[in-house]
């Protein structure tokens, strides 16, 4: 059994920043390392949820200094502690009732009163959405897609996904809208991370027909246990039209890809187009989609990621040029933080730049 660990308030943080900074980690290379999902190790450092003795045993052996902080444990818990009450053994007895929306309801009206967040209005019909609608393609598909980049299907029926980017969480919002009699729930959290929600048993039914779980990485539980399951697959896209394929692939990479351009000491450019995608199975199902365009990609390799992958990606002028000629990036997605250089500049500007630059297109 593995036990949790209740650290005095402020410690079980503390603990973990020092971690990564004497490392020298990113949050997503030590939650990789200690094979969990960035949001676990998130809820970790926020103390929302309780550090697991293995973790903390790993962390030492990682970086013995904290050691220390054992001093600092106020008491150890069984690991099913708080699950069980109001947990998922109280969700199938609501199911099995009938009683679970009157209840789903009911705790979200509690969430709101002691939620940082703020209720967003829901947006008009994105651009993306009426081109796709103009041209008969699929929408459930395409929101499988999102779903697979920074979404998440829980199997009671809770459909959600998280963005920085307003345009991404307009198509999202959109998608569900053309598949769900009901509406989406859209919040702001205080970081300026969008989150969009519903609860729909009927549509979460039908997107488990595509891929039989949405979740990509171990969360809580050990890498073998994760790998053992059924794992996340986007093979669904392989029976759709060529038109279907081209927008998956573009609202994917502007999900989870980007290009990476710079200037050699000759002042020749040289770049990339990458794909993020850490979950060997769906990778793979992401690679053949890809290649039935007529872009074949590499796979990254990434020891300090989960299971060894990192993504997909080509520096090859023809292959950029093919995914130009798809429509490249969804129109107003922007690149983010992460590439501080460029941050806030639209994804697509960037790639016509460095195309026009290698004088790949004119």
């Amino acid at each position: 059994m593995n036990f949790r660990l209740k650290f005095e308030k402020g410690k079980q943080k503390e603990l973990l920043l020092e971690l990564k900074g004497a490392l020298g980690f990113t949050q997503e290379e030590l939650a990789a390392r200690f094979g969990v999902s960035r949001r676990c190790l998130r809820n970790w450092i926020d103390e929302t949820r309780t550090l697991p003795k293995g973790i903390f045993h790993r962390a030492v052996f990682l970086y013995p200094k904290i050691r220390r902080f054992s001093t600092d444990i106020r008491e150890i818990l069984h690991s099913n502690w708080g699950s069980k009450k109001g947990g998922k053994g109280r969700y199938k007895q609501l199911l099995k009732t009938g009683m679970f929306v009157a209840h789903h309801e009911l705790m979200l009206a509690k969430r709101r009163k002691t939620s940082k967040m703020e209720r967003v209005e829901l947006p008009e019909m994105s651009n993306f959405y009426k081109e796709i609608e103009s041209q008969s393609v699929p929408s459930l598909p395409l929101l499988a897609t999102l779903l697979l980049t920074d979404g998440y299907l829980q199997t009671r029926g809770v459909i959600g996904y998280t963005s920085r980017d307003s345009t991404l969480m307009n198509i999202f919002i959109d998608l569900i809208r053309a598949n769900s009699k009901k509406l989406p729930n859209l919040l702001r959290r205080d970081d300026g991370i969008l989150e969009a929600y519903i609860f729909d048993p009927e549509l979460s039914k039908r997107l488990l027909e595509l891929s039989p779980v949405y979740k990509k990485s171990p969360d809580n539980v050990s890498k073998e246990e994760y790998s053992s399951g059924p794992q996340p697959v986007a093979d669904f896209l392989l029976v759709e039209s060529t038109q279907t394929r081209a927008y998956a692939i573009r609202l994917a990479m502007s999900a989870d890809g980007g290009i990476t351009a710079t200037k050699s000491i000759n002042g020749q450019m040289t770049g990339s187009i990458i794909f993020g995608c850490a979950n060997p199975t769906l990778l793979n199902g992401w690679k053949k989609i890809f290649s039935s365009l007529g872009i074949e990609m590499n796979v990254i390799k990434a020891k300090r990621k989960w299971a060894g992958v990192g993504g997909l990606t080509t520096s090859k002028g023809e292959m950029l040029n093919r995914f130009w000629r798809l429509g490249g990036f969804i129109a107003g997605v922007k690149i983010t933080r992460k590439s501080p250089n460029h941050a806030g500049m639209e994804k697509n500007a960037r790639l016509n730049q460095f195309l026009k630059a290698r004088r790949i297109i004119d």
